[in-house]
């Protein structure tokens, strides 16, 4: 009976054994298993060609938007270098004592490359009291007719203008009791149909003295509203 309980027990421990091994058995392939499954899974390929589609497109879309800049800027420049210019000369005196008068004339010049068409176009001359002031709004005589599409100034094209002034009013300038000034406007279209204006001012200059030596002559000056080229 003893030897049964003995042999019982033996059985028991070796089932209780076996029981422990097959545990710790199973128990090693469930850590390997794990080991084996928490590295980390490597991402699919298309992802890196998803970003490098994205990046290709992005490089794309400024190299297109930097060109059309490019291009653009080189367009205006090419416009700026091939349209038309139109300035005014300065004005030159001519004595008429028989009419006892004083021409003065200037020429309107196209400088630039291509024709320009102009439709309108103003002068006039003015003898400001010294201490006095040109006025704020120019006081164009404005030049009529002129056909609506405007009066073809070929490249190195001239329109010439003129006024006269009264030997006595000429006398007083020489003077110095005032000062004389011609200004004018040119309105103006160029080839590629941009619209300009260009607004001209000179004062005239007796002669050298004390503090300007510089000779007798009709010089760039005036208001801000008097000069402007577009």
């Amino acid at each position: 009976m003893a030897s049964n309980l003995i042999s019982g027990n033996v059985s028991v421990s070796r089932i209780v054994t076996t029981s422990v091994v097959a545990k710790g058995e199973a128990g090693q392939s469930t850590d390997q298993y794990n080991r084996t499954n928490s590295k980390e899974t490597p991402k699919p390929a298309y992802d890196w060609v998803a970003f490098l589609n994205s990046i290709s497109t992005t490089v794309v879309a400024v190299f297109t938007v930097l060109v059309v800049i490019v291009y653009w800027k080189q367009l205006r420049t090419t416009r700026t270098a091939e349209r038309a210019w139109v300035v005014a000369d300065a004005p030159t005196v001519t004595l008429r004592p028989e009419n006892h008068i004083v021409e003065l004339s200037w020429p309107l010049l196209n400088n630039g490359r291509t024709p320009a068409w102009v439709p309108e176009l103003g002068s006039a001359g003015k003898i400001v009291k010294t201490g006095e002031e040109l006025p704020e709004k120019p006081p164009y005589t404005m030049a009529v007719p002129f056909p609506r599409e405007g009066t073809v100034l070929t490249p190195g094209g001239r329109i010439l203008r003129g006024l006269t002034v009264t030997e006595a009013q000429m006398a007083q300038v020489e003077r110095g009791q005032g000062t004389l000034y011609v200004f004018g406007i040119a309105n103006y279209r160029d080839i590629f149909g941009g619209k300009h204006e260009t607004r001209y001012c000179y004062r005239f200059k007796a002669g050298p003295t004390n503090t300007d030596p510089a000779p007798r002559d009709f010089y760039v000056d005036g208001p801000p509203a008097y000069i402007k080229a577009t």
